[in-house]
C-alpha cells in the first residue's frame, strides 16, 4: 500500500521536504502526491508549471505525482479536499493520507469534522446575515458548539485537515495521519532560517532575489526557478478579465461557477472602473467582502476566464475525478503505477492523446465527461502560459510561450 498527500507544491520547499521525511520515518511504503496543476486552490496561477513542481517533489522523496483536475483544484477547501481524497482512494493502493496542520491532535480535528452545521440552520443563517463568509460562519459555529478553540479552526491548513477527515469518512478505507506543520506560517512573508512559506518564496522569486531562496528550497526547486525566466503576471491577466467581463452578457456571467447574489452586475461595473489598473489586486479588493473573501473572488475570475459554469462544475463534482494523470515518478513510482493499473478502474493517463486530441478540442460541446475534465486542465495550462511575463532582472531574458504543452510534455522520470 502507499501513503497519499494532497498538495500544491507552489513551489516545493523545505517544509514539504520535512513532511515527507516525517512520513518516511513512520512508514516504509511509497508516497503518491495528488497535486493541483496550473491553477491553485486560492485561484492563482502556480509559480512553476505542473511538471516542474512534480519533478522537484519526486527529487525530494515523493515517488509518484498525479494531477488533481482543475475543476477540483480551483475550489473551496471542501471541494479541493473531496476531489483529492476521491482521486487517491480511486487508485486502489492508498491506505493512509498524511497532511500537515498546526493542531495535529486527531481527536480534536475529528470532533470538528464530525460537527454538522446543517443541524443549526438558524444559527448559521444569523452569522451569514452578519456578513461573514460561509467558511468563517462555519468556523465560528463549530467553535461555539464544540468548545474547540476558534483560532484553531481559522488556520488554513487546519481547515483543510478538517475537510480531509470529512472526505475520508465518505470514502472509507484510508487512515488519516496528521503531522505537525513546521516552519513559517501559511501566509508569513518573511524568510528566517531554512523554512519559509510559499507566499514568501513566491515574493522572492518575483523580485529576482534568488540568493535568499537557497536556504528555503531544495536544490531541485532552486534549479527549476533559476532556469525559468517567465512567471505568471496579474498585469497580463487583468486585461483578459476586463475584456471578458465587458463582452459577456450579465446572465452568462451569473451562470459562472461561484457567482451569485447579483455579483454579475458588480463584476461588470468593476471592469469599467479598473480598465486602467496595473494588476488584478485592486479589482479583487474592491469586489471582496466578508461574504465574498478575496480568494473566492479570485476563483470566480479564473472560472470566468475558462468559461466554467456552475452547472458544468456541479456535473464534474458529482462524477468525481475520472482519471489519474501522471506528472512525474521514480523507480518506486513506476512499480506503484503497475500496481495501480491492476487495482483501479480509473484510466491512468501518461499520453493525453489516447483520450483527447487537438481535433477534439475544436468542438468542446461534443466531448464526453472525461474529455471535458481534461479539456479544463488543458485550458488552464494554456491560460497560465498566456499570462506569463519575463522577470526584468533575470539574466536569461524571456522564453517563448508554450501553448498546448499537455499534448507535447511527457511525465517526468526522475532517476
Amino acid at each position: 500500500m502507499a501513503t497519499g498527500i494532497i498538495a500544491e507544491y507552489n513551489p516545493f520547499h523545505n517544509g514539504h521536504r520535512h513532511q515527507i521525511n516525517c512520513i518516511k520515518k513512520l512508514r516504509d511504503d511509497g508516497i503518491v502526491a495528488c497535486m493541483s496543476g496550473s491553477i491553485t486552490q486560492r485561484g492563482e496561477f502556480a509559480l512553476l508549471n505542473k511538471w516542474q513542481r512534480a519533478k522537484a517533489a519526486v527529487a525530494n522523496g515523493v515517488n509518484l505525482v498525479i494531477e488533481l483536475p482543475m475543476v477540483f483544484a480551483c475550489r473551496s477547501a471542501q471541494d479541493f479536499a473531496g476531489g483529492g481524497v476521491s482521486l487517491l482512494a480511486g487508485l486502489g493502493i492508498v491506505d493512509t493520507l498524511a497532511f500537515g496542520t498546526e493542531y495535529p491532535c486527531l481527536e480534536k480535528l475529528q470532533a470538528a469534522a464530525d460537527f454538522r452545521p446543517e443541524n443549526y440552520p438558524d444559527h448559521l443563517q444569523a452569522k451569514l446575515k452578519q456578513g461573514l463568509s460561509y467558511g468563517a460562519a462555519i468556523s465560528q459555529l463549530t467553535a461555539e458548539k464544540t468548545g474547540l478553540a476558534g483560532e484553531m479552526l481559522m488556520e488554513p491548513n487546519t481547515i483543510l485537515a478538517i475537510e480531509y477527515l470529512r472526505a475520508l469518512k465518505k470514502a472509507g478505507g484510508i487512515t488519516p495521519l496528521p503531522l505537525l506543520r513546521t516552519g513559517a506560517g501559511h501566509n508569513d512573508a518573511s524568510v528566517a532560517g531554512t523554512f519559509a512559506s510559499g507566499t514568501a518564496i513566491r515574493e522572492l522569486v518575483t523580485k529576482g532575489r534568488f540568493r535568499q531562496l537557497m536556504q528555503a528550497v531544495p536544490d531541485a526547486t532552486l534549479t527549476e526557478i533559476e532556469n525559468t525566466t517567465m512567471y505568471p503576471s496579474t498585469k497580463k491577466q487583468l486585461p483578459l478579465i476586463i475584456w471578458k467581463l465587458l463582452t459577456t452578457d450579465a446572465d452568462a456571467i451569473a451562470a459562472i461557477h461561484g457567482v451569485g447574489e447579483g455579483m454579475e452586475y458588480k463584476l461588470k461595473e468593476a471592469a469599467c472602473t479598473h480598465a486602467c489598473a496595473t494588476s488584478c489586486s485592486s479589482l479583487v479588493q474592491e469586489l471582496a467582502t466578508r461574504r465574498y473573501p478575496a480568494t473566492r473572488i479570485q476563483r470566480i475570475l479564473m472560472h470566468l476566464l475558462l468559461g466554467n459554469t456552475g452547472e458544468t462544475v456541479a456535473e464534474m463534482t458529482a462524477a468525481a475525478p475520472m482519471y489519474a494523470r501522471v506528472l512525474a515518478f521514480d523507480d518506486t513510482g513506476r512499480r506503484m503505477l503497475k500496481n495501480i493499473r491492476r487495482k483501479t478502474n480509473l484510466p491512468v493517463i501518461t499520453k493525453i492523446t489516447d483520450y483527447l486530441n487537438r481535433r477534439d478540442m475544436q468542438h468542446p460541446d461534443r466531448l464526453n465527461p472525461l474529455q471535458k475534465m481534461l479539456y479544463m486542465d488543458i485550458a488552464a495550462a494554456n491560460l497560465r502560459e498566456l499570462c506569463l511575463a519575463p522577470l526584468p532582472c533575470h539574466p536569461l531574458g524571456g522564453q517563448p510561450v508554450h501553448l498546448q504543452a499537455d499534448f507535447t510534455t511527457s511525465p517526468v522520470y526522475v532517476r
